[in-house]
């Protein structure tokens, strides 16, 4: 067994593997349409041909052979033409999004038989002009079938040119590329047997990192929307793959050999390769990989990227837990945090903000979904996440993780999850990282979404967890109680001032709510429980 840091061995193709199977199709095509030429000849000289077919098969010897000269030279011009003008436009959008297109385009079948035709119509012409002559002694009939072929070939190759440059123009499209290297990821994995585990996994691993490169290269040419459609077809290889995990066998799952060697691998210990193995996520580990790549090279540049980015992953972890795949959940609940630290080191703070967000949607869908134990994970997550920005002079964030902490805790009350009171508990020490210190009074944030969810508590009649949230803010000045109440009170729109893609505005309560902030700030000078 090779050592698993070297480099898995080049698959060079044989000469008989490539070249003499398309030698032989071309060369029997070509054979093929001269013997039936010949043929027909034979049938043809057996009985007269009304005058019509007659001036269109039977031209004179010289004319004919002069057509035919001429044919061949056209048919050769225009392949070269076709040739030259395919081929610098397939390598300029290979050079701009991904090498894969230049595999992709030749592998076509619309592409592989518009040049064959090209070319058995080129050797048709030289094989028929060069049996266009009188022959001796009358022994055999002149190609008079054999030149109405060629004709109607070269009619042909004439007609298609233009038909096949809009096709190669469609065909380069990257969205449509995309869309091709999606669709042949998923075929890969289900493959029929003659190709095994391991060619297999090699060749969805591949189709993976050209959406990468493809997402990448978008990016660095600000191609924004390229970059997206890389992105969605990403999730889209996540979520193609689920319902055939059924059918695959033991050792698609398995990580060794090559796959053992891939950059995304090679570096975990074995133990960790065993894991993954036993729960079955390396394609999804590979997919959750390039996302970060992609997120990492978009952090302070292309935040509506990373936006896109959060919102894919949120819905890969919705599809599984609607799947019963906790791994895969977990799986994501580790990407989020990766994306978290990831901001939060780059000094991203909205595209921190929209990852949060996200985040935040996700443990509302576990809540609600017989996940609530990992709602209760990720709002721990977010907690920390948030004291790491504080920390980091980044404090906008921890006032949004309040936010979405405080709507997390009312949806868990909402729905009685048994869970509430510890989401509950997370939530009201959400503030505790900066207490003692100078910046304990600059946490206004937070103490809004803290009144926010105790106005949420006495509408519901519960003075018990209010009360609480009362005892957690005790210790405030006057001041900066009343300045947060008079805010509270006087935001009247529920839409942020600025265009997001959340569009909420924090300070915001409903009149009904609105309505019990006396109620509960009147606990602070004094006033009954």
């Amino acid at each position: 067994m090779p050592f698993i840091g070297s480099p898995p061995e080049p698959r060079v193709p044989t000469w008989r593997g490539v070249w003499l199977p398309l030698l032989s199709v071309l060369l029997g095509v070509s054979v093929a349409l001269f013997a039936a030429s010949a043929w027909l000849d034979r049938l043809l000289a057996s009985g007269p041909l009304p005058s019509v077919w007659r001036v269109l098969v039977y031209p004179p010897n010289d004319a004919a052979i002069q057509t035919l000269s001429t044919a061949g030279q056209t048919v050769a011009a225009v392949l070269a033409i076709a040739i030259t003008v395919v081929a610098i436009v397939v390598e300029l959008a290979a050079t701009r999004y991904t090498p894969r297109i230049t595999e992709m385009f030749i592998r076509d079948p619309v592409t592989q038989a518009v040049m064959a035709l090209f070319i058995v119509t080129t050797v048709l012409c030289l094989w028929v002009a060069w049996a266009y002559a009188e022959p001796e002694g009358g022994a055999s009939p002149i190609p008079h079938a054999g030149f109405a072929l060629v004709m109607l070939l070269l009619t042909v190759c004439l007609i298609v040119l233009l038909p096949y440059f809009v096709f190669v123009f469609t065909f380069l499209n990257p969205e449509r590329v995309i869309d091709r290297i999606r669709a042949q990821t998923l075929e890969a994995v289900l493959a029929p047997g003659a190709r095994t585990a391991s060619e297999r996994q090699a060749e969805a691993v591949r189709n993976i990192e050209q959406l990468t490169d493809v997402a990448l290269t978008s990016l660095e040419n600000r191609d924004k929307t390229i970059a997206m459609a890389a992105i969605d077809a990403l999730q889209g290889i996540a979520l193609d793959f689920q319902p055939a995990r059924a059918s695959l066998s033991h050792d698609w799952f398995e990580v060794s050999g090559p796959l053992a060697r891939d950059p995304d691998f090679v570096a975990m210990s074995e133990g960790l390769l065993a894991s993954v193995s036993q729960r079955k996520i390396w394609l999804e580990l590979k997919v959750v990989k390039q996302f970060l790549t992609i997120f990492n090279e978009a952090l302070n540049g292309s935040r509506d990227v990373d936006s896109l980015i959060g919102i894919r992953a949120r819905g890969i972890a919705a599809d599984a837990l609607a799947r019963g795949s906790l791994d895969l959940f977990d799986l994501m609940v580790r990407f989020f945090n990766s994306c978290l630290r990831a901001a939060i080191n780059a000094r991203d703070v909205r595209t921190a903000y929209y990852t949060v967000h996200q985040y935040g949607m996700m443990a509302e869908y576990a809540l609600t979904n017989g996940a609530a134990d990992r709602a209760v994970a990720i709002s721990k997550y977010l907690r920390f996440y948030g004291h790491v920005s504080y920390g980091a002079e980044l404090p906008f964030l921890l006032e949004t993780v309040a936010y979405d902490l405080c709507t997390l805790d009312e949806l868990a009350f909402e729905c009685g999850s048994p869970f509430a009171e510890d989401i509950f508990q997370i939530f009201l020490k959400t503030d505790k990282e900066a207490e003692g210190s100078v910046q304990e009074r600059s946490l206004r944030g937070v103490r809004k979404a803290q009144v926010r969810l105790a106005t949420f508590f006495l509408l519901r009649g519960d003075r018990a967890h209010a009360y609480l949230i009362h005892e957690d803010m005790a210790g405030e000045p006057a001041e900066f109680l009343a300045s947060i109440r008079e805010e509270l009170k006087r935001e009247e729109s529920p839409e942020y001032w600025e265009v997001t893609d959340r569009e909420e505005n924090f300070s915001w309560l409903p009149p009904e709510r609105r309505s019990r902030l006396d109620e509960f700030f009147a606990w602070f000078d004094g006033g009954g429980t």
